[in-house]
């Protein structure tokens, strides 16, 4: 061989066994060298050139086209050989490493250049001669090609001698005769097919058999590089043996699945045409069609809708019609266009913009709220200037029991719109608010397509209730589905996941309730416009049940209003001992309970045959109706000790007023707080403590007592958690009235956040805090100075009885509480 171009003799054949049915042959060399060198290198990522196979490839790469360029042009011969997938290094083409151990000695037979739709692209022809082992790898930089020196590889064949032929001969017989299975199952009506079988018939040499079926075979790349690194003709054919048994295997698995499909297609086919020979001999029975099936096309048909939404309805009834009606399928499918059918798209009702009329409707069924009509009129007369405005997010937030919910069905009725309400406490699932998909089972729309399903207008005043109460878990946020809900800038085209097409719900008026801001997220309560609706006062309970809840509760008791008269005295009672609350829930209920009491003695009077009876209910046998009284706002103590101040907090559900206590004792300086406190509460409790230390000579006391006792600071009611720094100037005083043995007057309370500096500072909640002092009994209040301006949200019937203290720094505190 001459070491430089690569070129070597043809090795002969010699016949070694032979008998009728297996020839076995070896190839024998007439030159005792085994060493190729300098070939130039063709690597292979995805495929393998097995001896004697014939392939035509398309190549890209230059390094490919510049090899089989410079072979044509030297001995027609490169070295085809496979790179590993996993090669790690950073020129996998230069490192002998990243190649298979074993390539194939490749002649270049024809070599093209043309052109496809991605660009120039190299055909090549090539055959596979031989197997060879790389021993070493070069870089040819003149022709920017690899170069490869390879040795020959010797191929053990199958037995011919001895205990091992008979084996051998079976295991030929088995791969013949899977190779056969294997073309008939994939390609048998393929002429290659029945090629291929009568050829793997004819020829004797196993490696030959080998090659040919692994060219042919289907299978991963990492296969037929194993394939070609076999050596072992007996270990090559095995390897082939479990490849065709697997690809069989998953013949026979996908002709199973296929003729499974076929049966249920048969059988729903069937059952198709049977259907269809049913209705039709029932139509020649009767005139009368499938009421059922018709009624629903008709409406499909009639259907009013934007446009992509009927096209989308047809869409889901044509293949609502190829479905059968047995199927499970069918019921999902019919559910689901009903739902559409029942959406009144293009329904609106008229709204009344008439303000007089809404202002009066408005003025009819509550008493007060006036921001909240204010912003209705106000929207009614934009709305009479422009038709196509958005409608606003109205949120109305304050105490329970002032007519949150309730004033939403009047604002429909002043608009002249339906009113639907969905209550949103404890709701945890995001699909109650944008609905299921339809592959769950019992899905359905979410509660904003339900309410307008209800209502039938695309429209109505929509309360959202308690929204400050949603609740989250692992199947979402809900408050996170209404920001598309209640934003005037998307829900324009809001997708419920059930309907699955888009809803305007631009024209719909949505009105919430909260009693609480804190837990409302701040992204969803900036989309909304916050209307605060403050506590009732006394003359405002008075007013109302005069005006609406008596009059309610005696219609529905059946009572007429000559059966029951009630005196204001007895009113006020009611509402002064009865109820403690911010709104009327509650003096609804007690007014309920009279109704019932007052209901029986007329039934009774009616059975003995008397005349139906008035009764007249005062502050004298209001006991007798209502029982002994519940609470007593009597908060005036004569012999109030020292170390006890009276301050005012806000709640929820409305104002009230808490008790400072505190004491001394024998100790180490050491201060404890009590009553189930707040962190923030009792940061205003230390920073009392500090202040009055810090000004123990100005205040007239003695320093060296700090070291010597310990501090009790205690607030009653210790079940109920507090919070909050308004109660600083309480503290200080309870603190200072302690240390002074000075008591401080029961009918004086105050409320403010101290500072280090003495400066007294304003808080919130003012008109809650000061209708709860008012209800105490409670006449002269300590407010910052700062808190002025929140006196004019207060009634003047109110404002009238107290006498209001404002104070900008702690001495001036102590100058009215103890005038000193």
């Amino acid at each position: 061989m001459d070491s430089q171009d690569g070129k070597k003799k043809k090795p002969s054949i010699k016949v070694v066994n032979q008998d009728k049915d297996n020839q076995f042959y070896t190839l024998m060399d007439d030159d005792s060298s085994t060493e190729y060198k300098n070939l130039p290198v063709f690597p292979l990522d995805d495929i393998v050139i097995y001896p004697n196979a014939l392939s035509v490839l398309k190549v890209r790469l230059q390094s490919q086209a510049n090899a089989a360029i410079r072979a044509m042009r030297e001995t027609e011969h490169v070295i085809a050989i496979a790179m590993r997938p996993a090669a790690n290094s950073p020129n996998p083409i230069g490192d002998l490493n990243s190649y298979y151990e074993i390539g194939t000695y490749t002649r270049i037979i024809k070599i093209a250049r043309i052109e496809d739709e991605h660009g120039p692209v190299w055909q090549i022809t090539l055959r596979g001669e031989q197997r060879l082992h790389p021993v070493a790898l070069s870089y040819d930089s003149a022709n920017a090609i690899y170069r490869m020196t390879l040795t020959r590889v010797q191929e053990p064949q199958l037995a011919i001698i001895g205990e091992a032929v008979y084996e051998d001969q079976t295991l030929l017989r088995t791969v013949r005769q899977a190779a056969k299975n294997y073309f008939e199952r994939y390609q048998l009506s393929n002429r290659e097919a029945k090629d291929a079988v009568r050829l793997i018939e004819q020829v004797r040499e196993p490696g030959i058999i080998a090659d040919f079926l692994a060219t042919h075979v289907d299978m991963p790349f990492e296969q037929h590089a194993a394939l070609l690194c076999t050596l072992e003709i007996r270990a090559r054919l095995k390897l082939l043996l479990d490849i065709l048994a697997n690809q069989l295997e998953v013949a026979k698995l996908v002709a199973n699945a296929a003729q499974k499909v076929r049966t249920d297609l048969d059988k729903q086919q069937r059952d198709y045409f049977i259907r269809q020979h049913i209705k039709a001999l029932k139509d020649q029975i009767s005139d009368e069609p499938e009421n059922d099936i018709d009624e629903l096309k008709a409406r499909v048909d009639n259907m009013q809708a934007p446009p992509e939404v009927l096209k989308y309805v047809q869409k889901q009834w044509k293949r609502l019609s190829f479905l059968p009606q047995a199927s499970a399928e069918y019921s999902v499918a019919r559910a689901h266009i009903e739902t559409l059918l029942d959406i009144p798209w293009l329904k609106k009702t008229e709204d009344h913009l008439n303000l007089t009329e809404a202002r009066q409707i408005l003025d009819n069924d509550h008493y007060g709220l006036e921001d909240v009509k204010e912003r209705i009129i106000e929207h009614l007369a934009v709305l009479s200037l422009r038709n196509d405005l958005k409608s606003p997010i109205i949120c109305l937030y304050g105490p329970p029991g002032v007519g949150k919910t309730s004033i939403g069905k009047s604002v429909a009725r002043a608009l002249g719109r339906k009113f639907e309400r969905i209550s949103l406490g404890g709701i945890h699932d995001e699909s109650e608010i944008r609905g299921h998909r339809r592959t769950y089972v019992a899905s359905m729309p979410g509660r904003i397509v339900q309410a307008l399903r209800h209502a039938q207008s695309m429209n109505p005043v929509l309360m959202l209730d308690e929204i400050d109460k949603l609740a989250n878990d692992i199947h979402g946020d809900p408050s996170s589905a209404l920001l598309e809900v209640l934003d005037p800038e998307q829900h324009n085209a809001f997708v419920d996941n059930y309907v699955e097409t888009p809803i305007d719900l631009s024209q719909v008026l949505f009105i919430t309730t909260a009693n609480s801001l804190d837990t409302i997220p701040g992204p969803l309560k900036d989309r909304m416009e916050i209307i605060e609706i403050h506590s009732y006062t006394h003359i405002d309970k008075r007013a109302i049940a005069t005006d609406f809840l008596i009059p309610k509760q005696l219609k529905e008791h059946g009572l007429m209003k000559s059966n029951l008269s009630l005196s204001p005295a007895a009113l006020d009672d009611i509402i002064s001992n009865y109820t403690r609350e911010a709104g009327v829930r509650q003096l609804e209920q007690r007014i309920g309970a009279i109704c019932r009491k007052v209901a029986a003695r007329v039934v009774q009077a009616r059975e003995n045959g008397q005349k139906k009876p008035r009764i007249s209910i005062s502050a004298k046998n209001l006991e007798s109706f209502l029982g002994k009284k519940r609470f007593d706002f009597d908060m005036i103590e004569p012999d109030r000790l020292p170390g006890i101040s009276t301050g005012l907090a806000w709640t929820p559900v409305g104002g009230d007023i808490l008790f400072i206590e505190t004491t001394q004792m024998p100790g180490k300086g050491n201060l404890s707080i009590t009553g189930k406190l707040g962190d923030v509460m009792q940061e205003s409790a230390r920073a009392a403590m500090t202040l009055v230390r810090a000004h123990a000579k100005s205040l007239n006391l003695d320093p060296d007592i700090f070291a010597n006792i310990d501090i009790h600071i205690h607030v009653p009611a210790g079940a109920t958690p507090k919070d909050g720094p308004s109660a600083g100037c309480a503290i200080f005083c309870a603190l200072l009235s302690l240390f002074k043995n000075v008591s401080i007057p029961a009918e004086l309370a105050m409320t403010g956040e101290i500072s280090l500096r003495g400066n007294v500072l304003p808080v919130g909640g003012i008109r809650e805090k000061v209708l709860a002092a008012h209800r105490a009994g409670i006449r002269t209040i300590i407010l910052p100075k700062r808190n002025a301006g929140d006196l004019d949200d207060i009634h003047e019937s109110v404002r009238n009885d107290i006498h209001f203290i404002l104070v900008s720094t702690i001495d001036e505190v102590i100058q009215h509480v103890f005038h000193d």
